[in-house]
Parts: C-alpha cells; sequence; structure tokens
C-alpha cells in the first residue's frame, strides 16, 4: 500500500544556509523514500511540482509504524541567509506517493556582511572618496568610514562618515563611494570600512587591522 501518514514537522538546527528537514511517515510495510520540496516563494501547496526543489531523503524504510526524528530528517544545503524557506516532505513507495497535508516554513539565520576591498579616490587637500565592496548577505545595510590621523585598529577610529543605507541581497556591491572632507592638507589619515545588518564587521579581515592609509595633497 502507499505510505500514509505523512505530514511536514518542524525544521531543526537553522543555521545561516542550512537547516535539517523533519517528517513523520508510515512506510505501510512497504520500502518507501522521502523526498523533501523546498523553495523561498510562499505557499500553501504539496504536491508533484510545489514546493519547486527537491532533496532526496532517507530511503528503504519499512515496517508498520510511524516513523520520525533521525530516521526520516534530511539536511538542507547552499540555503541564502535571512531568507524564508517553505517546504513540505513526500514519501513514495511502489504503490504510489503520500504527500504532506501543510507546508510549513522556516527563516535562515542572519549572517554578517562581507567587506572584500576598500579604497580611497579623488584625493585633494582637504577632500577624499572612500570606497568598498561589501556583500550585504541578504539584509538590509549601512556602510559607515571612520578615519583619523592616527594609525589604529578600525573600530578605534573616532570619526565616522556614512555611506550608503539600504544595500541588500546576495551580490558582492561597489563602489559605494563616500566623500569625506574637512580633512588637513599634506597629512596622514588611516582608514576603514563598517558594514552593519543587524550584525556589525570592522573593515576587511587582512592582518592590517583593517586599516589603510592616504596622504592629502
Amino acid at each position: 500500500c502507499s505510505p500514509y501518514n505523512v505530514s511536514s514537522t518542524a525544521a531543526g538546527s537553522v543555521g545561516t544556509g542550512s537547516a535539517i528537514l523533519n517528517s513523520t511517515i508510515n512506510p505501510n510495510n512497504t520500502s518507501t523514500s522521502i523526498t523533501y520540496r523546498y523553495q523561498t516563494g510562499s505557499t500553501a501547496t504539496c504536491n508533484v511540482s510545489t514546493p519547486a526543489s527537491t532533496v532526496v531523503g532517507p530511503s528503504s524504510l519499512t515496517g508498520t509504524a510511524d516513523l520520525s526524528g533521525a530516521t526520516t530528517q534530511q539536511s538542507l544545503t547552499g540555503l541564502i541567509p535571512n531568507q524564508v524557506y517553505y517546504f513540505c516532505a513526500t514519501a513514495n513507495n511502489t504503490y504510489g506517493t503520500g504527500y504532506a497535508s501543510s507546508v510549513l516554513n522556516f527563516t535562515t539565520s542572519l549572517q554578517k556582511p562581507f567587506i572584500y576591498a576598500q579604497g580611497v579616490t579623488s584625493i585633494a587637500t582637504t577632500t577624499a572618496s572612500l570606497t568598498s565592496t561589501v556583500n550585504p548577505n541578504n539584509a538590509s545595510t549601512t556602510i559607515i568610514y571612520r578615519y583619523s590621523t592616527t594609525s589604529q585598529a578600525c573600530s578605534s577610529h573616532g570619526t565616522g562618515s556614512t555611506g550608503p543605507i539600504g544595500l541588500t541581497g546576495t551580490a558582492n556591491i561597489s563602489p559605494n563611494a563616500t566623500s569625506i572632507t574637512g580633512l588637513t592638507g599634506n597629512t596622514i589619515y588611516y582608514y576603514c570600512a563598517t558594514a552593519n545588518n543587524g550584525q556589525t564587521v570592522n573593515s576587511v579581515n587582512d592582518g592590517n587591522n583593517g586599516t589603510y592609509s592616504f596622504l592629502t595633497l
């Protein structure tokens, strides 16, 4: 007989890019395999084509009792941070396929933005333009450039100049150019970029304390 009592249960171990999908199924005394369907778009339907993506779960399950927990769960990886995913369980044997009656959802964890590079252009006597390459990691991100005339770790620079705000998505964004003014001529300035999307990262992690320098004209 076809598997029955197929139901999705809450996802576990949800991280920034992975989760464990769970279900309860009854193999109905026939060797049964589980497939989980998932997608990012909202849906209340679980069938042969929805949700749109699949990950193969445990197989060769048998017996007449309901199975759940580690026996039926499957790890899902390669997910996007700060993203809602919808999923359901399906169970198949030689007699047919059973579909969960409901679709559940979970939200992956927030991940700090990545800062891949920073630089300076348009250096003049009292002004300069600071730049950076940032990945917001799918959460609204604000860039703040910090600078001073003292060589020190990024977080110790006292002056901040707000750069672009509301950056989002999963792609690298550049140049994020931001003009700073009121500088003193013929002076070395040390600078860095910080990015915040609910979590803050201070500059690039490159063994240089994330701080670079330029000399005004």
